[in-house]
């Protein structure tokens, strides 16, 4: 029975992000002691999606609840970068074509 559960939930719950207002939702209701399957039904997510939102604000409290940001990460490989990096790799990109995707 629990896998045929897993399965309709798996065929009928499409993948897609989660607004900022459903994150909110999902961690207001259990806080409020409702359940996971019921917040995934009702919502129409997956368990794991509302799991994972819960786990998320337990580790990290009102951090958790912001808006994600949008663009690039804020540090790492696809953080700023000094301006001088910046204009000798679009010069290199420039001058030879073919190294890279136009």
């Amino acid at each position: 029975m629990m896998v045929l559960q897993y399965l309709w939930r798996a065929i009928t719950m499409t993948a897609h992000t989660t607004s900022h207002a459903d994150r909110l939702a999902m961690i207001d209701r259990q806080v409020a002691g409702e359940a996971f399957e019921q917040i995934a039904t009702s919502m129409q997510l997956s368990y794991d999606t509302v799991r994972t939102c819960w786990r998320r604000y337990q580790q990290h409290a009102w951090p958790a609840r912001e808006p994600k940001l949008a663009g690039p990460s804020p540090s790492g490989p696809l953080g700023p970068q000094h301006p001088r990096i910046t204009y000798v790799l679009l010069r290199l990109k420039r001058q030879h074509r073919g190294w890279a995707v136009d």
